[in-house]
């Protein structure tokens, strides 16, 4: 290396030393710039490991209940009337036993009547017109199977006069609404208890009429509710079946139900609800004593599904035994505690006598008892000695036999 080159390595060298050594102090950190725009996202990374299953928890205490939820509808809900026709393919000894009954002929064509007579009720002859009238006459027959007949007019109202109406007990035309005009008496809303289906609110072209009905008298459907859904499903869809003393009580009742009505000395009909409800049976169904698909006209023995006997055990077995000594054999247990008391078309206040049985039941034996409220309107719920063993029937009209009389012999009559 020659003296040049070597002057100018030194002189490199020291220049770049002075740099170094010269080089000033950090100044001040400057401010933080604006945040730049977030980069992608960098790929998923792999799934860790499933840990290892914790202990199971303690069962927590039960929570209220809730609210009840809406009731579904029965069975019977958007169902339509089918008549008892298809009744009798699974019912078949119901449906026998109630065709031979009065229920299901309670209102019938006058015309059915006329074409089909001695057949067309199921107990004896075929319902005669009223004297000096022909079936022709008339638009509906009412009743007929087993208790009493009235007429129904072509425009709906019930034939009135002195021999209108025939009661089976005592076989004779008795006079119904005698006083009355002509085509003046409606049938109405009576119809509701006389057919099944009624619909009040429907329109009827007949004057005399109130509402229309899917089929006449009452039938199977009229107290188990319209079967066409169960006829489909049998076993799916479930009929009504009530069998408390209510259901019977919408047609066998006078309104109000508590009390019981009375008319020229005599219980006027259709009250046995209300007689069974003010009494100390109030507790009981209908069907404790009654089958409701027989008659206990014609079919006593099947209709009587409980009997006095069965309740009445020890009464019963003394009477029984006293009645074989007493002359009285030809006496049951209805003639005393179900007199014929009540009044349908016929009978005689005065003789406490009328044409039907009324189910009081109970006998008040205090010879002060009264029978009826203090102006004669409503039926006390008990039969007093007087209606019971004074009437027209048994020791009315007896000489030395009032009610102190009755009194005295009723202190363990059954026992006697």
């Amino acid at each position: 290396m020659n003296r040049l080159e070597l002057i100018f390595y030194l002189l490199l060298a020291g220049t770049a030393y002075g740099l170094f050594a010269c080089e000033g102090p950090v100044g001040p950190k400057g401010d933080q710039g604006t945040q730049g725009t977030q980069g992608p996202a960098g790929a998923k990374g792999d799934q860790g490991e499933t840990g290892p299953k914790g202990d199971k928890g303690d069962t927590g205490d039960p929570g209220v209940q809730g609210p009840a939820g809406p009731q579904g509808e029965p069975g019977s809900a958007g169902a339509t009337f089918v008549g008892n026709d298809p009744c009798k393919v699974c019912h078949q000894a119901e449906h026998t036993s109630f065709s031979r009954s009065g229920h299901h002929l309670t209102l019938n064509l006058a015309s059915d009547v006329a074409a089909q007579g001695n057949s067309f009720y199921p107990h004896g002859t075929a319902q005669a017109p009223p004297p000096g009238k022909q079936l022709s006459d008339f638009l509906y027959v009412l009743g007929g199977s087993g208790l009493r007949t009235l007429f129904v007019d072509p425009q709906g109202y019930l034939y009135t006069g002195q021999q209108a109406q025939f009661n089976v007990i005592p076989n004779a035309w008795v006079p119904y609404q005698a006083s009355s005009q002509p085509g003046t008496v409606p049938l109405g809303d009576c119809a509701k208890c006389h057919t099944t289906g009624y619909d009040p609110n429907a329109v009827n072209k007949l004057p005399g009429l109130k509402g229309d009905w899917a089929h006449l008298g009452v039938q199977c459907e009229a107290c188990h509710g319209p079967g066409s859904n169960h006829v489909k499903s049998p076993v799916r869809v479930k009929m009504v079946v009530d069998r408390s003393m209510e259901a019977c009580g919408k047609c066998h009742q006078r309104q109000p139900h508590h009390e019981i009505q009375a008319e020229d000395g005599l219980m006027l009909s259709q009250q046995q609800y209300n007689a069974l409800f003010s009494s100390k049976k109030a507790n009981m169904r209908c069907t404790n004593c009654h089958d409701a698909h027989a008659s206990t006209r014609h079919d006593a023995q099947q209709a009587l599904t409980g009997k006095c006997t069965s309740c009445h055990i020890k009464e019963t077995n003394s009477w029984d035994a006293y009645r074989q000594t007493s002359g009285m054999q030809q006496l049951s247990c209805v003639d005393c505690h179900m007199p014929r008391f009540g009044k349908s078309a016929q009978g005689d206040g005065s003789l406490l006598r009328g044409d039907m049985r009324v189910h009081l039941f109970a006998i008040n034996t205090s010879p002060d008892a009264a029978q009826f409220s203090a102006d004669g309107t409503k039926v006390m719920p008990y039969l007093t000695l007087k209606t019971a063993c004074l009437n027209g029937a048994c020791h009315g009209g007896q000489a030395g036999r009032d009610e102190k009389w009755a009194a005295a012999a009723a202190v363990k009559f059954h026992a006697r």
